[in-house]
């Protein structure tokens, strides 16, 4: 599964050239699942300063983050959902739903009843109906565990405390900034 990977250790560890830091934040970025850079901001597993670095490495004005801040108080997720993500280990989420609309969700009790219909051979159809309407609301937003839809990203493996929205930005910010000052001294 998908271990984040320190660029700058990497780059520090072979003695790179900046010349070399497009390629290995490449590297780091398929590793991490970067889903897109559109209109300059990128995407999908920014979960990290780090990670913000080495998307921004490779060209992009800014980053999307979004599953970071579902573990803040400032959040209108549930205290139950937050608590789970807090618990989320590397596999704990699933790319699943791709016939519908593709989703990473945790593994809970719904997810197992959707993994058993695939194993079934269910149709779209099925699929849609076991789905419902309104399932990521019972989830994320009423604190369903068990029945709800628990969307968030990859990068929940590496949340481990539920932190103001404010202290989130400022430790990406610190890190990106580390990450330059390495780079530089590197130089």
């Amino acid at each position: 599964m998908f271990k984040e990977i320190s660029i700058l250790k990497r780059l520090n560890r072979k003695k790179l050239s900046l010349k070399s830091l497009k390629f290995e934040a490449k590297e780091v970025l398929q590793r991490s699942q970067l889903k897109r850079v559109l209109g300059g901001y990128a995407a999908g597993g920014i979960g990290s300063g780090k990670a913000m670095l080495a998307a921004m490495a490779l060209g992009a004005d800014g980053v999307q983050v979004g599953s970071r801040f579902v573990a803040t108080p400032e959040a209108s997720s549930h205290p139950h959902f937050k608590e789970e993500v807090l618990h989320a280990t590397q596999g704990t989420t699933v790319l699943t739903l791709k016939e519908i609309t593709p989703v990473r969700m945790m593994k809970n009790p719904f997810y197992h009843k959707i993994q058993a219909l695939y194993e079934k051979g269910a149709s779209v159809e099925e699929l849609r109906e076991a789905l419902g309407r309104g399932r990521a609301k019972k989830g994320m937003f009423e604190g369903d565990l068990e029945e709800g839809e628990l969307e968030i990203g990859q990068v929940a493996a590496q949340i481990d405390s539920l932190k103001p929205a404010g202290a989130v930005i400022q430790g990406f910010v610190e890190e990106y900034n580390q990450g330059i000052k390495k780079l530089q001294r590197m130089d």
